[in-house]
Order: structure tokens, then sequence, then C-alpha cells
């Protein structure tokens, strides 16, 4: 698996928790594990440095 393969999942995690978070039985703690996937995701993608 590459790194491009596993942000892209992250992405896709990030999405399904902000789709769940729009429903009315949504949790305001979803907004922190969004961040944290979408944060995760831009950590794989940059180059090491």
């Amino acid at each position: 698996m590459t790194n491009h393969e596993i942000a892209k999942l992250l992405q896709n995690i990030a999405a399904a928790y902000t789709i769940l978070g729009a429903m009315p039985a949504g949790r305001q703690e979803n907004r922190f594990k969004i961040l944290a996937y979408e944060n995760a995701a831009k950590g794989v993608q940059l180059p090491p440095i």
C-alpha cells in the first residue's frame, strides 16, 4: 500500500465521520476525529524532512 493510498483511506474515513456528524444523532466528538484523520492524511502525503 502506498502513502497516497493510505492518505486516500484516511480522507475517506474523515468524510464518513463528516456525514455521520451531519446527522441529527451525530456527536460533537466526531469533529475532533475528522480533524485527526485529515491531519493524518496530510502527514502521510508530506515528504519527510
